[in-house]
């Protein structure tokens, strides 16, 4: 996992500790076995989150309203 190490969270802090201040806001970039599975936000193969939730609640109009 590559993280913005200029964030407001992780600036100035150890690297060590990286995984207990940063959020999904500050990863850039994440592999696994060598193979970039997601980039700023957005997942490789499946593409942008947000579009993915709009077509679940697009097809699943129940899942919007959490009573």
């Amino acid at each position: 996992m590559l993280l913005d190490a200029a964030s407001v969270r992780t600036a100035g802090g150890d690297p060590a500790q990286s995984p207990l201040t940063a959020t999904a806001a500050d990863v850039l970039s994440v592999r696994v076995a060598g193979t970039e599975i997601a980039r700023e936000g957005h997942h490789m193969k499946l593409g942008d989150p947000a579009d993915l939730y709009r077509a679940l609640f697009a097809d699943h109009p129940e899942l919007r309203s959490f009573r």
